[in-house]
């Protein structure tokens, strides 16, 4: 009975956490979680308001490039889907990515999502992604209420 009062004591001993430690480390996590939030917005937010121009650029290119045969009377206006792109670039790669996830999911998934993203024009596609990158980076003003 002994031995185990002596375990239980010295189990005590370094489970409980004096009052001034918890605290500290109550405080330290904080600041963690601080300090990663504002990495975010120092870094991230310039990071999606950089993908954002890069995107739209690649947007314009490829409506400029869509439409330019339809302005100069040649064919009618036909926008190329992002798939037509990624499979003259790559076609093994695109192969290889409705396979991956057929089989780490499910067939439905590329067929009802990732394919129906897949097979928007190139310009909305990266017209989108632009639009969402510019939402979430866009900069914050501080509005300051005063009421009498």
């Amino acid at each position: 009975m002994v031995i185990l009062y002596q375990i239980v004591h010295y189990a005590r001993l370094f489970v409980v956490v004096p009052w001034h430690v918890a605290t500290f480390l109550v405080r330290l996590v904080w600041r963690i979680i601080a300090g990663l939030g504002l990495l975010f917005v120092s870094v991230g937010r310039p990071a999606l308001r950089f993908l954002s121009f890069v995107t739209v650029i690649v947007a314009i290119v490829a409506l400029v490039a869509d439409a330019t045969p339809a302005l100069n009377g040649v064919a009618p206006f036909r926008p190329t889907l992002f798939s037509e792109h990624w499979a003259s670039l790559a076609p093994r790669s695109l192969e290889a990515a409705e396979a991956a996830v057929g089989r780490a999911l499910h067939p439905a998934v590329w067929t009802y999502g990732i394919g129906v993203v897949v097979n928007l024009p190139t310009f909305l596609l990266f017209g989108l992604i632009s639009a969402i990158a510019a939402f979430f980076g866009r900069r914050r003003f501080a509005v300051y209420v005063f009421a009498n």
